[in-house]
């Protein structure tokens, strides 16, 4: 996906505009594989890019997948903040996953 944005790489904004409109679209495997492919052809992926992504999962109760990509940026050394955890609470929430979103919650607090 690279290329498509030109010789010098995606640019963050409109790598964040693509996967905004991939999560309204409700195409959250597409938005993850467009993430996990910029990230592994070395584009600079950070922690808006992530939270879109977040934001998305919450909004179809996809706490699995959140709860993923949160150890997914621990893993890769992006700093997760109250949005990320907040998205991460908050697709827990909406499948009816309290003891985790419990869990997540803590984490805030810490």
């Amino acid at each position: 996906l690279a290329w498509a944005y030109g010789e010098s790489g995606p640019e963050p904004r409109a790598t964040t505009r693509l996967l905004s409109k991939l999560g309204r679209a409700r195409r959250t495997d597409l938005a993850a594989a467009v993430l996990q492919s910029l990230s592994r052809d070395g584009a600079e992926v950070n922690v808006v890019h992530y939270n879109v992504l977040l934001d998305s999962f919450a909004k179809a109760s996809l706490w699995p997948k959140a709860t993923h990509i949160l150890e997914e940026m621990k893993a890769e050394h992006v700093e997760r903040d109250v949005v990320s955890l907040n998205a991460a609470v908050s697709a827990c929430e909406r499948a009816g996953e309290w003891q985790r979103a419990l869990g997540l919650l803590e984490q805030l607090r810490g």
